[in-house]
């Protein structure tokens, strides 16, 4: 997922900061993903959570997740680049494609979880 994003971000701005904007992208948007499964399963669960510690280990999650993909995405940038740099035009299509479905679901996931299941 890391490669099509920073390609495609690559290609949109020509130059820059595409590693790192993609690191942060990517790690923003497993933040909502789990912050929506953390939100289902806390209502099915019926766990009443403090919003203070919701919020406590919500952010502990995305600091992990920000150090997790630091080490193993943008140190390696260039190690990712060269390996999926080879794949036909079709996979790469059907990355970007991919890249892209689990960008929009993650918003509407998130949107969906906190409009029905955050009391």
């Amino acid at each position: 997922m890391y490669y099509f994003l920073h390609r495609d971000i690559e290609r949109a701005n020509k130059g820059g900061q595409s590693a790192f904007n993609a690191y942060i992208g990517l790690s923003f948007f497993l933040y909502l993903y789990l912050g929506s499964l953390f939100g289902i399963i806390n209502f099915f669960l019926k766990m009443n959570i403090p919003r203070n510690d919701a919020m406590l280990v919500s952010l502990v999650a995305f600091g992990v997740i920000l150090v997790y993909n630091y080490f193993y995405l943008l140190r390696k940038t260039e190690e990712i680049t060269l390996k999926y740099n080879n794949l036909s035009a079709a996979n790469k299509k059907l990355g970007s494609i991919f890249i892209w479905s689990f960008i929009i679901i993650s918003l509407c996931l998130f949107y969906i979880v906190l409009q029905n299941f955050v009391e």
